[in-house]
């Protein structure tokens, strides 16, 4: 068995990448991404960007659902139209990689630059254990050479968020 409570973990902070609403049920939307690789067609190395349309809420980790936006940012809840296959609104996803971020974000967690809405991560090159791979991750041990990056997080309400798209790393401020 393999337990999964990263959103749980307030000594870790592994709250601050939760972007699912307190209502909706985590159990619900990992069903539901790994119900739907098998609807993105999953046999291939693209895995990750496959898509996949009507499989459920996703938990906004891919940050191309950002543009996609909520009823707030829209300006009308797609829920009325639900109810008729005409009218139905169906958003797209990409189940594999939102699947996966899930459980990623159990041993493998960005390194936050505090107060800046900044997560550095480095993805490493070369084959390493889980436990070598997970500080190299977080920047506990550095790798001469390997890739760092770094992301934000979008706050649509209080409480609802997704994320941004990853770009090189461009060091702290020297603010």
């Amino acid at each position: 068995m393999f337990r999964i409570d990263w959103f749980c973990d307030e000594f870790a902070g592994g709250s601050r990448f939760k972007t699912w609403a307190g209502q909706q049920s985590v159990l619900d939307i990992a069903t539901s991404m790994h119900g739907g690789m098998g609807a993105a067609g999953i046999v291939s190395e693209s895995t990750l960007w496959n898509s996949a349309r009507g499989i459920g809420l996703p938990f906004n980790f891919d940050s191309d659902l950002g543009g996609q936006g909520s009823a707030i940012d829209i300006g009308f809840s797609f829920d009325p139209l639900a109810g008729s296959e005409t009218t139905r609104i169906e958003g797209t996803c990409k189940p594999a990689l939102e699947i996966l971020c899930f459980v990623g974000l159990q041993r493998f967690r960005p390194h936050e630059l505090k107060g800046e809405n900044r997560f550095v991560y480095t993805a490493w090159q070369a084959p390493l254990a889980p436990s070598v791979a997970a500080v190299v991750a977080c920047q506990s041990i550095r790798i001469a050479d390997d890739p760092t990056y770094e992301f934000r997080l979008l706050y649509r309400t209080k409480y609802l968020k997704s994320f941004l798209p990853a770009q090189p790393f461009q060091g702290e401020r020297d603010e």
